[in-house]
């Protein structure tokens, strides 16, 4: 609202603030066009029916609230005021839930219009929980328990079969330990035959000779080469030279012969000169 100055410049009137019957008319009738209003999209259909919405929600306001009229950019602000704030009590209460030091816990600072303004605009509120981070929840839909099971072994369920436990100590009948203690040294036996092949103890050979003077050769091709491009530099470079003082002696030249030219054309002028004057 605005109203004209003694300078004849309008001068901006600040409105009454809203009602706490006002904030809870507002949240409600957001809540009723929360599907227009709040969607993501900015096309130009999008924005046309966001501006319709609001025009709705300005006259039904108006009516239901007829203690001060409120235009549309009046109740985009308000309402954006209180979506700041409630964000900002929803983070406070959650740093309190996590606070340590000990004592009674602050009291929360959420509101009853928060909690509608939550139901509203969901997780722009407190924002997605994070099963990385350490005040993550255990109640986390994808938070998983993972148990990790360490060195786990399989029994032979004719052995598990013959466990003894008549005095509350699991032993193992005489006749299957001569049974695991004939397969132990059977399979002894069998890994050190004749017929089992032995590690092959002797050094692995390069498949191209000795690997060492390979990288000496090459490393002397490498001189020989780097040797010949700087000669051919060197020489091109000597020829360049060469090329640049032939260019410029003729050039010299060729300014010398200018000169003598204009020298006698200008002699042979002053000599016409004379015979006219004459």
């Amino acid at each position: 609202m605005c109203s004209m100055s003694s300078t004849g410049k309008p001068k901006l009137v600040r409105s009454s603030n809203f009602s706490t019957k006002e904030q809870h008319v507002l949240i409600s009738l957001i809540s009723k066009y929360k599907n227009i209003i709040e969607c993501k999209e900015s096309d130009t259909n999008s924005n046309r029916k966001k501006n319709a919405a609001w025009k709705a929600l300005c006259a039904e306001f108006n009516s239901m609230c007829g203690e001060t009229a409120r235009d549309v950019t009046v109740l985009k602000n308000k309402y954006n005021n209180l979506k700041k704030r409630a964000k900002g009590n929803f983070a406070q209460e959650r740093s309190n839930a996590f606070g340590t030091g000990g004592g009674p816990s602050d009291p929360s600072p959420v509101t009853e219009l928060d909690i509608q303004i939550k139901e509203i605009i969901g997780k722009q509120v407190t924002g997605d929980d994070s099963i990385f981070d350490s005040d993550a929840t255990d109640d986390h839909p994808t938070r998983e328990k993972n148990i990790e099971v360490v060195g786990t072994e399989v029994v032979d369920e004719t052995i598990t079969n013959e466990i003894n436990d008549s005095d509350g100590k699991n032993e193992l009948s005489d006749e299957i330990q001569e049974e695991v203690s004939s397969n132990v040294l059977r399979l002894q036996t069998k890994w050190n035959s004749p017929g089992v092949p032995k590690r092959n103890k002797t050094p692995l050979r390069t498949p191209h000779g000795n690997l060492k003077n390979k990288l000496s050769q090459w490393s002397a091709q490498k001189t020989e080469c780097a040797v010949l491009q700087k000669e051919f530099l060197r020489e091109e470079h000597d020829q360049k030279l060469r090329h640049n003082e032939e260019r410029h002696q003729i050039y010299l030249q060729e300014c010398n012969l200018r000169m003598q030219h204009m020298q006698e054309k200008h002699d042979l002028e002053l000599q016409l000169l004379k015979k006219s004057l004459q």
